[in-house]
């Protein structure tokens, strides 16, 4: 069984074992017994969280509640009010009572017993008063002594336990300061309160009453982030300036990658038009070639006959043409004498053959 799991259990029996010693409505109660416990500074009494111990002796109802949401009430229970404003609800809990003036009595840490000052907003330090009244040991007060006066502190020592069981101490130290202002316990004189990231010692020294571990006054836990207006700014300047980049950027490349296809299009079709040159000089040849080869293949032949032969060849040029683009030529030349036909194919390839070694581009072809 783990240490914190056996340090639940311990608190657990522990606060079972003093609820049932505690004493119910109607019970008999000690009224000397009602004090603060010596660790927590917590009031506690022979009653049960739901009763107080009257002057009488007996447990009875409590009267009022300090508390939205108090501890220790059944579901079932109704709980007892809270007090107005200008009023407030004792540790014992028994009835509301009216505000203390200055110099009265009041209970340790329970400024809302004491009375404000009237129309002194300045002295209004936040959770630290009671708007500029404070309960100073034990006796109602104003928080208004100003820089370089004379004080006094109120030490105030609470026991904790950490891990293990190990004990802890937290000093919580109070004096009658104006805001702003702490009171030196070496010089006894109120001093100015350090601002955010000066040195400190004690959460008193800081005007956000929070000094950390490293002796140095910072925010209080929970306090929003403030941005400030450079902040802003930069950012921004720095989102416009990354758009504006992004935008030239992306111009650029796409110019690049449109000129770098213009010319790899001029190039294919530059290609295409040499190799159309180059098919139809080669048709040019092998017809002239091809003449010689039948005048001389036909020598018994009809004249009158060959030039009809040669003008239905030049009739369908284009034909011999896409022919040629299809690695053949198949010219038939008949013979009215001898009435055979001369195939003349393999001479026609081997021109083709010889013009293409000819007039083969440099360039490859671009796809």
């Amino acid at each position: 069984m783990s240490l914190p799991l056996i340090l639940v259990l311990l608190l657990t029996s522990s606060v079972c074992a003093q609820d049932s010693t505690k004493r119910h409505k109607g019970e008999p109660c000690d009224p000397s017994r009602n004090r603060l416990n010596a660790e927590t500074r917590k009031f506690t009494s022979d009653c049960d969280a739901m009763t107080f111990c009257s002057p009488e002796g007996e447990c009875q109802p409590k009267g009022c509640r300090r508390d939205e949401f108090p501890f220790g009430y059944d579901p079932d229970v109704p709980l007892p009010w809270m007090c107005p404003r200008g009023q407030f609800c004792p540790d014992e809990e028994d009835k509301c009572l009216p505000a203390m003036p200055p110099g009265f009595a009041c209970q340790l840490n329970r400024d809302d017993q004491c009375q404000p000052p009237p129309d002194r907003p300045e002295l209004d330090n936040g959770d630290l008063t009671n708007r500029g009244a404070m309960c100073f040991k034990n006796a109602c007060q104003y928080a208004n002594i100003t820089l370089g006066q004379s004080c006094e502190a109120e030490n105030t020592v609470y026991v904790g336990y950490a891990s293990g069981g190990r004990q802890f101490y937290n000093v919580v130290s109070r004096d009658r300061c104006a805001p702003k202002l702490w009171c030196n316990a070496q010089t006894s004189v109120c001093e100015p309160k350090a601002t955010v990231g000066a040195a400190c010692s004690a959460h008193k020294q800081c005007e956000t009453y929070t000094c950390n571990t490293n002796n140095i006054c910072m925010e209080p836990p929970g306090t929003p982030l403030r941005i400030q207006l450079w902040q802003y700014l930069v950012t921004g300047a720095g989102i416009i300036f990354l758009m504006v980049g992004m935008s030239i950027t992306l111009f650029m490349s796409h110019k690049r990658s449109r000129a770098k296809r213009l010319y790899q299009i001029r190039a294919y079709f530059r290609e295409q038009t040499s190799y159309r040159n180059s098919i139809i000089s080669m048709h040019t040849n092998a017809r002239s070639r091809i003449s010689m080869y039948s005048a001389s293949s036909t020598h018994h032949g009809s004249l009158a006959q060959f030039e009809e032969t040669e003008e239905g060849l030049e009739d369908d040029e284009d034909d011999d043409r896409r022919g040629l683009l299809g690695g053949s030529l198949d010219l038939e030349i008949t013979n009215r004498n001898t009435s055979r036909i001369v195939t003349i194919k393999v001479l026609t390839m081997r021109i083709v053959t010889t013009e293409i070694q000819k007039w083969r581009p440099v360039c490859p072809l671009v796809g």
